[in-house]
């Protein structure tokens, strides 16, 4: 559930930013259970609390190149299944 809910939350937190000017990058965070035990304790996060990403985030310089994917066709990622 922390996966789905926060992967919603950070998608309208990382649109909010852009549309401030605030360049921003989510960083996946999919470690070992080792690992991420070794973040909770350094911060002190409650057990409870989960991690799935941090984001980057920043005022971009304007020279900045930026990267941009091809749109697909709808028909390409869409199967309608009557």
């Amino acid at each position: 559930q922390p996966w789905i809910d926060g992967g919603m939350f950070s998608m309208s937190l990382l649109l909010s930013l852009h549309a401030l000017g605030i360049g921003a990058i989510p960083l996946n965070w999919a470690v070992l259970n080792k690992r991420d035990k070794k973040l909770h304790d350094l911060v002190k996060l409650p057990y409870y609390e989960r991690v799935i990403m941090f984001i980057g985030c920043g005022y971009p310089e304007s020279n900045s190149s930026v990267t941009q994917s091809a749109r697909r066709e709808v028909s390409e990622i869409l199967d309608w299944n009557n």
